[in-house]
């Protein structure tokens, strides 16, 4: 794993609900952040909530072994459609980023 940067994967089966997680080093620890999220094609509009925040060692077992860079999730063109709901250039930006308007919505637009 690249510990100089946030990962990220993804979780649905419709893509319309689902969850996106992060994989962050913070302070010599593995930090685990799960989102849940819906999006609204019709309405173009999306919720999420933060379902849990944790440390882990790297070598957990629990974490999920796929992660995706930024650039990575960013070639995933298929992502596009649902994950413009939350910010049009949701997937040029950073992980970090994508955490930080995440925050953000989920403070405003948390999932029922």
């Amino acid at each position: 794993m690249l510990k100089e940067e946030t990962l990220v994967t993804v979780y649905s089966k419709t893509q319309k609900t689902g969850t996106i997680e992060f994989l962050r080093y913070k302070d010599g620890k593995c930090q685990r952040l799960i989102y849940s999220y819906c999006v609204d094609l019709k309405q173009y509009a999306a919720c999420c909530t933060l379902k849990s925040k944790n440390y882990y060692r790297i070598d957990d077992n629990r974490l999920p072994k796929e992660w995706m860079t930024s650039s990575v999730f960013r070639q995933q063109k298929y992502y596009k459609k649902y994950f413009g709901c939350f910010a049009e250039n949701f997937l040029e930006l950073s992980n970090d980023e994508k955490i930080e308007l995440l925050e953000e919505i989920a403070k405003h637009h948390p999932c029922k």
